[in-house]
């Protein structure tokens, strides 16, 4: 569920996900341990994955898989 407070309208969102989104949702939080995010800092469970980290990871995935001929769906 998304907070109203995350949002602009006024109520939550629930947001349907499917089986696999689930499962990476499951896995990521098992990884994430006590922490109470799903994608915690890597020094410090109790913050957030800062966001240039994880753009650097996605820049980083995106060029192997364009290496190994794959292709990504752009992430603007």
């Amino acid at each position: 569920m998304i907070l109203k407070q995350r949002m602009k309208q006024r109520s939550p969102r629930l947001i349907f996900l499917s089986r696999l989104a689930m499962d990476i949702m499951i896995a990521l939080q098992t990884f994430a341990g006590s922490s109470d995010y799903t994608l915690p800092s890597r020094y410090d469970s109790d913050m957030p994955l800062r966001r240039a980290t994880l753009n650097r990871l996605l820049t980083l995935t995106s060029r192997l898989a364009q290496k190994e001929g794959e292709s990504l769906p752009e992430l603007a």
